[in-house]
C-alpha cells in the first residue's frame, strides 16, 4: 500500500504503508505534491526496487523516514563486468562467442552499430558493452561546454532488447540530472526515441539527439511538469537549480575515477585513453597501421592475418577486402610517437 499524508494526515497511514513495503510520502508544498505523481516507480510498480514486508509494530514503523524519490530499478546488468568497444569488436570479429537474450540476428546488427561508434564516435561519449551480453552497454558522458552541465560527467545505459531495432533501445540516465525532458529515473523522453524512431536509425543518432537535449530542453514535452514550467517562466532559475544539481551529482568525479568504477580491475581500462592508437583487432598499439577503403584501421600484419585465416572481408564493415586493398595510415603513425611519450604519464 502506498501513502500519501496532507495536512498532517493521520501517522497510522504511514506505519501501515511501510509495513506493507509500500510507499509513504508527507508533500510539503504544491511541488512536492505533483512530483509525487510524476514519479516512475509510482506510475508502474515494475520499477521499483524490492522491498521486504516489515516485521514491525505500529509504533516502530512510525520510525521510518518518510519517501522522497523512490529508487528506480535499473537492470541487473549493470552489476556485470565491463570492458571497452575496441575488446568487444574484437572478439566479435574473432568469432568468439558473445552470450545475449536477443537473437543472432539483432547481435550482428548491435555489432554493426558498435562497428560503425568505433569508426564515427561521438567526441563526448564513451561506450563500454557489458563483458557477458553484447545487448547492454555502460555509456560515460562529458556534459556539453556553455551549459548548466558543464564539467559533469554522466554515466547511462543502452538496453537493446529482442524486438530491436524495429523498436527504439532502452536509453537512460543513471547520474541523476536536472532536466525536464528526463525524470528522476533516467528515463529520456525525446520524439526520435518514441513516435519519430525507424530501425534504420543509427545509435550513433540517438545518442547526438540525447546530447542536444542537454544543449536546450524541450519544456513543450516534459516528464517533469515543475521543471518545464520554471524553465518557461524563468530560465536562469531553472539553470541555476541545474548548475547545483550538476554540482551535487555529477562534478564530484572525473572522467578517470568515472572509467575506473566501469571497467573496475579490467585490464582494458589503459585502452580507454589511447584508443584512437590501438588496433581494434590486437587491442594493441599500432606499429605499422594500415586503412582500407572503408574507413577503417588495423595492424598491418593482424588484417594480413584476418583476411588469410578468416574471411576476405574488412572485419567491421563486412565488405570485400584484399591484401592489395591495404594502404599505410601515415596520420595515426605519425600521432603515435607523440602519444608514446605521454603514455608513462598516465
Amino acid at each position: 500500500m502506498d501513502s500519501v499524508l496532507l495536512c498532517g494526515g493521520r501517522v497510522n497511514t504511514h506505519a501501515i504503508a511501510k509495513i506493507s513495503g509500500g510507499l509513504s510520502f508527507q508533500p510539503k508544498d504544491q511541488k512536492e505534491l505533483s512530483n509525487i505523481f510524476e514519479f516512475e516507480t509510482m506510475l508502474n510498480l515494475a520499477c521499483r526496487k524490492y522491498k521486504n514486508h516489515l516485521d514491525s509494530s505500529i509504533e516502530e514503523s512510525l520510525l521510518i523516514p518518510f519517501d522522497t524519490n523512490p529508487e528506480f530499478r535499473h537492470p541487473d546488468k549493470l552489476a556485470s563486468t565491463f570492458q571497452t568497444s575496441q575488446k568487444c569488436l574484437a572478439n566479435a570479429v574473432m568469432h568468439k562467442i558473445l552470450s545475449s537474450q536477443v537473437s543472432a540476428e539483432v547481435t550482428k546488427r548491435i555489432i554493426k552499430e558498435l562497428a560503425y561508434l568505433q569508426t564515427n564516435p561521438h567526441p563526448d561519449f564513451e561506450i563500454f558493452p557489458c563483458s557477458d551480453a553484447v545487448d547492454f552497454w555502460h555509456l560515460m558522458l562529458e556534459a556539453p561546454k556553455g551549459t548548466p552541465y558543464e564539467d559533469g560527467i554522466f554515466c547511462l545505459y543502452i538496453e537493446f532488447t529482442k524486438d530491436y531495432p524495429n523498436k527504439a533501445p532502452n536509453i537512460r540516465f543513471i547520474t541523476p540530472i536536472y532536466h525536464c525532458n528526463i525524470n528522476s529515473a533516467g528515463r529520456i523522453c525525446h520524439k526520435v526515441l518514441d513516435n519519430f524512431y525507424s530501425p534504420e536509425k543509427k545509435i550513433r543518432e540517438l545518442l547526438d539527439h540525447v546530447y542536444g537535449l542537454l544543449l536546450e530542453a524541450t519544456p513543450d514535452d516534459p516528464l517533469d511538469s515543475y521543471k518545464a514550467a520554471l524553465l518557461s517562466s524563468n530560465k536562469q532559475e531553472y539553470e541555476r537549480e541545474a548548475r547545483n544539481f550538476t554540482q551535487t551529482h555529477a562534478r564530484n568525479k572525473t572522467k578517470i575515477d568515472v572509467r575506473i568504477e566501469i571497467l573496475g580491475g579490467n585490464p582494458d581500462i589503459k585502452n580507454c585513453y589511447h584508443r584512437q592508437f590501438t588496433c581494434p583487432l590486437t587491442l594493441n598499439l599500432f606499429r605499422e597501421p594500415v586503412i582500407t577503403s572503408h574507413g577503417y584501421t588495423y595492424e598491418k600484419e593482424a588484417i594480413e592475418e584476418y583476411l588469410e585465416t578468416v574471411a576476405n572481408q574488412d572485419p567491421f564493415s563486412f565488405k570485400s577486402l584484399t591484401k592489395e586493398q591495404l594502404v599505410p595510415n601515415y596520420a595515426v603513425l605519425e600521432g603515435i610517437e607523440e602519444f608514446r611519450s605521454k603514455l608513462s604519464d598516465l
